[in-house]
């Protein structure tokens, strides 16, 4: 077993050449997150959440055809300096919520595609709103073996308890027990979480939600996992055989 340091909400500002994130910085490219600001920040496993765009898929595709990147036989792909890179899918819900699915292999991001090509306008730019439901994305991440994450759940914007609901089993049901990652977002932190008793079946995560090269790994968590893959960041979310999230590591929510 060994400690991993994560940071699994990254944004990619231009992916072949075509803007991905509007907000974010042009510069923000999967090349220079891989070759330069991942080492320097001191990271082991990374999450871009703008994989599902067709742009950044197609840059992924790419760089596995040339080497940079290895697929991992349990999900993810390795890449330059031992770095696990994970691949994930941040949407806003038919509710205006943002989520995040985490998908373990190109055959996954392909089939995420496929679903989203009827419920987005725009496949070519990430978090966009979809025709798709919370309970929707929550049964497609199952069925996709992915993991679901609602994104910055205590931000006014975007947020599911900043803006959408105080609870999570009162809008969901039973739906809720199959979400168990969930992101806190740079305007709360553990201890604020802790005051809502529904939250205790979660695992928290805290993420930089980055939208340039600087503010990757200003949020992170510490895993302790067997290897670096997505099966076993999966089971660190799931507390299964020893894994699981040690701590997240945040800003004081009053600076978020």
């Amino acid at each position: 077993m060994r400690n991993a340091f994560a940071d699994l909400h990254i944004h990619i500002g231009r992916a072949n050449g075509r803007p991905v994130k509007i907000t974010a910085s042009r510069s923000l490219t999967l090349a220079s997150l891989l070759e330069d600001t991942v080492s320097r920040k001191g990271l082991d496993m990374i999450g871009i959440v703008d994989a599902g765009t067709a742009p950044v898929l197609a840059e992924i595709e790419q760089m596995v055809e040339k080497g940079v990147l290895r697929t991992h036989h349990r999900g993810g792909f390795i890449a330059p300096h031992g770095v696990m890179l994970l691949t994930g899918c941040e949407v806003e819900t038919q509710e205006g919520v943002h989520v995040i699915v985490y998908l373990p292999h190109l055959d996954s991001l392909y089939k995420y595609q496929k679903y989203m090509r009827s419920r987005v306008k725009n496949q070519e730019l990430s978090t966009q709103r979809c025709q798709a439901s919370m309970v929707e994305l929550i049964n497609l991440a199952h069925l996709l073996e992915g993991v679901f994450c609602p994104a910055h759940a205590f931000t006014p914007h975007k947020g599911f308890y900043g803006m959408l609901s105080p609870s999570f089993r009162s809008y969901l049901g039973k739906e809720v027990d199959h979400i168990r990652a969930l992101e806190l977002g740079l305007s709360a932190d553990t201890e604020m979480a802790d005051t809502i008793s529904e939250t205790r079946q979660f695992t928290f995560l805290s993420n930089s939600d980055a939208h340039s090269t600087g503010n990757v790994g200003r949020e992170y968590n510490l895993l302790r996992v067997a290897e670096l893959s997505f099966e076993e960041f999966r089971k660190a979310v799931y507390e299964e055989e020893g894994r699981r999230v040690l701590a997240n590591y945040g800003m004081d929510p009053l600076m978020g």
